[in-house]
C-alpha cells in the first residue's frame, strides 16, 4: 500500500539522548525540514533506500544485517513538503511527508488502527561510494508510540479512496497501457 504520511513539522521535540539516557531537546525549524526534504530527496534520487521498520527496537543495537532484513515493512519513496491547517495546530509551515510503500500486506492492513504514526531514525552516515550524508532520515519507523505526539496519523484506506480521481480510459490506456493493482495508489 502507498500512503502519504506526516514525519515532522517545524516545532519543539524532546526525546532521550541513547549514550546518555538523559532528554534532551530538538528545536525543527522551518530551514531544518527543507533540509531533509532536500537531503532525503536526493539520498532517494541517488538510488540509497530509506527502510520502514516496525519500529526502532533500541534493545536490540546493534541490528544484524538479517534483523533488518526481518523488520523490513517497507521503503519511503517519495519527500514532499507541505503547509498544512490543522484544528489543533493552526495554519503550519514546511512540514516534512514521505510516501511510504509498505509492502507487507498484514502491517498495511493495521494502518491506521493500531499503527497510527511514524517515527524517524535521525544519523550521519557514509554510502557506498564515500559520500558523506549528515543528519539525514536513515529509517522511519512505524511505531505505535510517537514521540512526535501531533503528527497526523496514517489516513484510513477509506479516506484515501475518497481523493482517488476518476480516469478517462482512452487517455489512460495511451500506446503501452496500464495495469490496476489490489491496493492502488493512495497519494495525490
Amino acid at each position: 500500500m502507498i500512503v502519504e504520511k506526516e514525519v515532522i513539522a517545524p516545532g519543539t521535540y524532546w526525546y532521550t539522548d541513547e549514550a546518555t539516557s538523559l532528554p534532551r531537546k530538538l528545536d525543527v525549524s522551518s530551514d531544518l525540514t527543507k533540509y531533509w526534504h532536500g537531503q532525503g530527496s536526493e539520498m532517494l534520487s541517488s538510488g540509497l533506500t530509506v527502510p520502514v521498520p516496525y519500529e526502532h527496537d533500541f534493545s536490540a543495537h546493534p541490528m544484524t544485517p538479517a534483523d533488518k532484513l526481518l523488520n523490513n515493512a517497507g521503503w519511503v519513496k517519495e519527500y514532499r513538503l507541505k503547509d498544512i491547517s490543522d484544528p489543533k495546530r493552526g495554519k503550519v509551515k514546511d512540514v516534512l511527508f514521505a510516501v511510504v510503500d509498505v509492502q507487507d500486506e498484514e502491517v498495511a492492513k493495521k494502518l491506521p488502527k493500531t499503527i497510527r504514526w511514524t517515527s524517524p531514525w535521525i544519523n550521519s552516515f557514509t554510502d557506498g561510494n564515500g559520500r558523506e550524508w549528515k543528519n539525514v532520515i536513515s529509517h522511519l519507523a512505524l511505531t505505535t508510540r510517537p514521540r512526535i505526539t501531533e503528527q497526523s496519523p496514517f489516513p484510513s484506506v477509506a479516506s484515501a479512496l475518497s481523493i482517488a480521481n476518476n480516469i478517462e480510459i482512452e487517455a489512460a490506456v495511451g500506446k503501452t497501457g496500464f495495469c490496476l493493482s489490489r491496493a492502488g495508489l493512495l497519494v495525490k
